[in-house]
């Protein structure tokens, strides 16, 4: 065999030589980092994963099969896994899935949202603020969400439901079963830009709604910044939305400061506002830093996409369940007749006396909860248990649904009795059911959510009929990121 000296090779041949033997190296010391790190932490996980990549191929492939085998590593406990270069932690703990979303500082956990989320999302987005900025903005919120303001908000999800139930069927007159996930996407949009933003967006809401599937296109696409990529067209579109949105804020802070009564979540929070720059004007204090018109507007954006993902989810999933438990509709239909005789319109009272239909609601939501995890980077080497300290920059997944399934009996079995004043699962259960989240990041608007749901419930049950086409797919899980019946093809009369 002939041996060749490194002399004798072109300076070409050598750099590529030292290139191959740098990743070579850099290869070996990654897969023993993972290794060496998974055993002295006794956590499960796979034998083996590729260089650079990790998993992220099978978890591209089929997200679903991917995060229910790393599931079963540890049902309720944490296992590992290595993903593009980062250590993984799965959490089924329920335990512990509270404590990671407990801890929320820059020396803890701050969430993921996406690779490029805060270039799609910008900087300011709530979701990457922590501290006392952060508790001072959620406390603006509190007026947002009173009786008063979800009684407003009733009133424009009903018009905007039975509107489009009236286009579903027509639709279905017209045309063969409907995917009903884009049908669902479509009435969400709408009801969001009426309740959050009122009249404010008037003439462009085609324009918004254009822009706002670019964006969300972005968080399904590759990570590539480039003329012509869906991300290069999400920034864009997001820069679009914030100027819409801000001179929606503009609007409002005229009409409010006018003596104007609110009608929409914008006004509520102008009106709060704007009675917070007042009392620091008067106490000689700086005004709050999230009052100015590009902050507001950043603020609005964050209300109108948080709601849209996990929300579209969670109207699909009723259609789908309603459709798949006819019983269970029937008692929803009962009690609407008993409560609305004369299909009375919705106010908060009366939302708030529908009780079965409630218990339905809270069982979709724990059973199909739509944002099935919750991202986190790990800030800084934090102490998990006994045995396992999450290292500085890995991926931590608290896993929302595991954590829905755990203490509840016969958890895997769709049963709104749970939810009855009579068993009250949801309140025996409460440190389990984190569909909403927990600590500093739980979500401001879960009443509205689950009004909103209500809402849809009661007025699919009276206003009109529908079945389900099922097919091979009905039954399996996707992945949008968050989670939906394989299909839902559907059909209204």
């Amino acid at each position: 065999m002939k041996i060749v000296s490194l002399d004798s090779l072109s300076s070409g041949n050598l750099i590529l030589l030292l290139v191959f033997i740098t990743i070579l190296c850099y290869v070996i010391l990654e897969q023993l980092h993972y290794f060496w790190w998974k055993s002295s932490s006794k956590l499960p996980g796979p034998s083996f994963t590729l260089p650079f990549l990790g998993s992220i191929i099978e978890m591209v492939k089929n997200p679903y099969q991917f995060w229910e085998k790393q599931r079963m590593f540890d049902p309720q406990g944490v296992s590992a896994n290595f993903l593009v270069g980062r250590i993984t932690l799965f959490v089924t703990d329920s335990a512990l899935v509270r404590a990671i979303l407990n801890n929320n500082s820059a020396r803890t956990f701050l969430l993921a949202l996406h690779p490029s989320a805060r270039l799609i999302l910008g900087k300011n987005n709530i979701a990457f603020m922590h501290g006392q900025e952060h508790k001072e903005l959620r406390k603006s919120f509190l007026s947002l969400f009173t009786r008063k303001a979800l009684g407003v908000y009733l009133t424009l999800q009903e018009t905007s439901i039975k509107s489009h139930l009236q286009k579903w069927i027509q639709l279905s007159k017209e045309n063969n079963e409907m995917e009903m996930s884009f049908h669902c996407r479509d009435l969400n949009l709408e009801t969001s830009q009426y309740v959050f933003a009122g009249p404010y967006i008037g003439e462009r809401r085609d324009e918004f709604c254009h822009w706002y599937i670019t964006v969300t296109k972005a968080f399904i696409s590759a990570p590539v910044f480039f003329p012509g990529t869906n991300l290069w067209k999400a920034y864009f579109a997001r820069k679009k939305i914030v100027a819409l949105l801000e001179n929606a804020v503009i609007q409002s802070k005229k009409y409010i400061g006018n003596g104007g009564s609110p009608r929409c979540l914008l006004d509520f929070w102008t009106q709060r506002v704007l009675e917070e720059i007042e009392e620091a004007t008067q106490q000689g204090k700086a005004v709050p830093s999230y009052s100015n018109d590009r902050k507001m507007a950043e603020t609005l954006m964050d209300f109108l996409f948080a709601s849209q993902d996990a929300s579209t989810a969670s109207l699909t999933w009723t259609l789908a369940l309603m459709s798949d438990y006819p019983d269970v509709l029937k008692k929803v239909q009962e009690e609407q007749k008993r409560l609305r005789p004369n299909h009375e319109p919705l106010t908060f009272e009366l939302v708030e006396s529908m009780t079965y239909t409630r218990q339905v609601v809270k069982e979709i939501l724990r059973y199909r909860p739509p944002a099935v995890m919750v991202p986190q980077n790990a800030m800084g080497n934090v102490p998990l248990t006994d045995n396992v300290t999450v290292p500085k920059g890995s991926f931590v997944m608290p896993s929302i649904w595991s954590s829905c399934m755990q203490g509840f009996p016969n958890a895997y079995k769709f049963d709104p009795d749970r939810m009855s004043p009579e068993r009250q699962e949801d309140i025996k259960y409460r440190q389990n059911y984190l569909t909403f989240g927990i600590g500093p990041h739980v979500c401001v608007g879960r009443e509205y959510a689950v009004n909103n749901l209500i809402a849809f419930l009661a007025l699919i049950s009276t206003e009109c009929n529908f079945q389900r086409y099922r097919t091979k797919k009905s039954d399996d899980i996707i992945y949008l990121p968050t989670i939906y019946p394989g299909d839902c093809l559907m059909k209204f009369v």
